[in-house]
């Protein structure tokens, strides 16, 4: 298809303009030859996608989102919120009129999206996105948008939110500081409740994300109450026979054992206690119990951090 194009612009053209045009069959179709496990058919896909990244871009993007958001193909969806993610490098040369479309259908397609992969690729767009153009104070929307779905009664949209918010962490947590309090009880909230191990998960990916952005003591006294209910969503998760959720919880703690250990000082008896006793659990998979070994390596490793900290667990040296 791509050789005989460039041997006539004419058809290069036409092609161009079908895969742009109204009908949206040709530009699915494109985006699973992308797909395609066979490097010709795959090569040549990539090479008309970028003549129309190259070309029109404004059109490009648009399609993408137009396809995320109304595609009944999952594959497509999922294969269209990377693609736009992928085109941000582009945003400054688009319109005014395409980027606020953009912003705009993503978040419709957040609030619609039931589909768990799809929703991860999505929530990753727009956090990176948002990361981009945040300090120009180009989104003024998103924030309210996010408050209103962590507050919503749809599952699926707390857990989106809370995703975003988690990521938002990593990319901008300074410029949300003053959103802390209300982040704070939205957490809170979370954490304590009987949602789904999904949600509660997502709630505690955002709280240590955040609380690895504190810069001060008093950041950190504000959160140290978050700690049980991080501690509940572990010990629900393990209760369930969720190890999945239980390693990836654990995963988490331990990134705050390494870069924040001083959060964990003022219920440090309580939270290595648990850990050994998952360490010591028969019941569990090895993995898991690694992975509580892992935390109390971490942590006793992070003693430049917190200096004397692990000196108050004499008592459990045995155990270990």
């Amino acid at each position: 298809m791509a050789a005989i194009s460039e041997q006539n612009p004419a058809n290069l053209d036409a092609q161009i303009a079908s895969l742009l045009g109204p009908d949206t069959a040709p530009f699915e179709a494109l985006i699973a030859q992308l797909l395609s496990s066979g490097n010709e058919a795959r090569g040549q896909a990539e090479h008309l996608f970028n003549l129309c990244r190259t070309r029109h871009p404004d059109t490009l993007v648009l399609k993408l989102v137009h396809t995320l958001r109304f595609s009944s193909a999952v594959e497509a969806r999922s294969m269209a919120a990377v693609l736009v993610r992928k085109q941000l490098a582009i945003w400054p040369q688009l319109s005014p009129q395409t980027q606020s479309s953009v912003k705009d259908q993503l978040l419709v397609c957040v609030q619609q999206e039931e589909i768990k992969g799809v929703m991860k690729k999505l929530c990753d767009t727009v956090a990176e996105l948002a990361a981009s153009i945040a300090e120009d104070g180009q989104w003024s929307e998103l924030l309210p948008f996010l408050f209103q779905c962590v507050s919503s009664d749809t599952t699926r949209w707390k857990e989106s939110a809370l995703m975003i918010f988690g990521q938002l962490a990593q990319y901008m947590g300074p410029q949300l500081h003053p959103h802390l309090p209300t982040l704070h009880a939205v957490f809170q909230q979370t954490l304590a409740s009987t949602m789904p191990g999904d949600v509660r998960l997502a709630a505690l990916r955002a709280t240590s994300n955040f609380v690895q952005t504190l810069e001060t003591p008093q950041d950190r006294e504000c959160f140290q109450d978050l700690l049980p209910g991080m501690m509940q969503t572990l010990t629900q998760a393990l209760d369930l026979h969720e190890e999945a959720t239980a390693q990836e919880a654990l995963e988490m703690f331990i990134e705050v054992a390494g870069t924040e250990p001083r959060f964990l000082r003022k219920q440090l008896v309580e939270v290595v206690s648990s850990m050994l006793q998952i360490a010591d659990a028969d019941g569990l998979e090895e993995a898991t119990r690694h992975l509580a070994v892992e935390f109390l390596i971490t942590l006793a490793e992070a003693r430049e951090r917190a200096p004397g900290m692990m000196r108050k667990l004499p008592h459990f040296i045995g155990k270990l």
